[in-house]
C-alpha cells in the first residue's frame, strides 16, 4: 500500500483524481494547511503532494502558514522524500529549492498544449506521457528552473511547466489532477480572471474541452504517480 500525503491550500482547490485513485493500491490523507492542520512527520508516507491555490508563494503577511510549509518541503527533499507539486505546489517546490517565483508575462487560463523538452523527452519520470499534449492552465506566475533540476516541459504563453529534481521530485504548472467538479470549483472561485486575452479562454469554453481532455489527463497523472514511487526502487 502506498501511501500519499497532501497539502491542500484552499477548499476549492481539492485533490480531485487523487481521490479516485484505488484505494486497495493508495491509502490518501489530506492536510488543510490553511486550516493549521499539522504537518505530518515525512516517514509516515512514501509520496508528498502539493496542490494548487491562489496566493503567491512569497505573501507570508497574508498566508503566514507558507513560511513554514516552505521549509517543510525543503526538509522532506533533504531527507530522500518524493514529491510532486501541481501549480502553487510547484512553485512553492522550486522557491523551496532557491529558485525565483515570478509573474508570468501573461495569464494561462484553459487547456493549452504542452510539449516536452529534448530532457523531458528522456526523463524516466514522463515515460508513457506523450510528447505533447493539452492540459488544463490556470496560472499567472510562473517558476525558474531550480539548480541541479531538469527543464523537462513547456507551452507557448509559459516556458517552464514542468521540472524534475534528483529523479524523485517533480513540479507541475499544470492540472493533471482535475476534474470537471474541479474546474466548475475554480470557474466559480476565480471568474473575476477570465478576462478575453490571447491565453485565456472563457468558462464555456473551459467546460467543453474537459469533456474531451480530463479522462486522459487523470491517466497520464496516475502513470506519473507510479513512476516517481517506482523511481529509485
Amino acid at each position: 500500500m502506498t501511501k500519499i500525503q497532501i497539502l491542500q491550500h484552499v477548499p476549492f482547490e481539492s485533490p480531485g483524481f487523487l481521490l479516485m485513485l484505488p484505494d486497495d493500491e493508495f491509502s490518501i490523507s489530506v492536510s488543510h494547511v490553511y486550516k493549521g492542520d499539522t504537518l505530518p512527520d515525512h516517514k509516515s508516507y512514501d509520496l508528498l503532494v502539493i496542490l494548487g491555490g491562489p496566493m503567491n508563494v512569497d505573501e507570508h503577511d497574508l498566508y503566514p502558514w507558507l513560511e513554514t510549509e516552505k521549509k517543510y518541503i525543503r526538509n522532506v527533499i533533504d531527507a530522500q522524500g518524493k514529491v510532486l507539486g501541481i501549480c502553487l505546489g510547484a512553485q512553492l517546490i522550486a522557491s523551496a529549492l532557491g529558485a525565483k517565483v515570478t509573474k508570468n508575462h501573461c495569464k494561462e487560463i484553459g487547456w493549452f498544449p504542452i510539449r516536452k523538452t529534448a530532457s523531458g523527452r528522456s526523463s524516466t519520470l514522463l515515460q508513457n506521457i506523450p510528447d505533447s499534449c493539452p492540459a488544463l492552465h490556470w496560472h499567472g506566475d510562473t517558476f525558474d528552473i531550480p539548480q541541479n533540476a531538469s527543464h523537462e516541459v513547456s507551452s507557448d504563453a509559459c516556458r517552464n511547466q514542468l521540472f524534475t529534481y534528483k529523479n524523485r521530485v517533480i513540479g507541475m504548472q499544470f492540472h493533471f489532477e482535475a476534474t470537471k467538479k474541479c474546474i466548475d470549483a475554480l470557474i466559480d472561485n476565480c471568474r473575476a480572471e477570465l478576462v478575453p486575452e490571447m491565453y485565456i479562454q472563457d468558462a464555456d469554453t473551459i467546460k467543453q474541452l474537459a469533456d474531451a481532455y480530463c479522462n486522459n489527463s487523470q491517466k497520464y497523472l496516475s502513470i506519473i504517480i507510479r513512476n516517481l514511487i517506482c523511481s529509485g526502487t
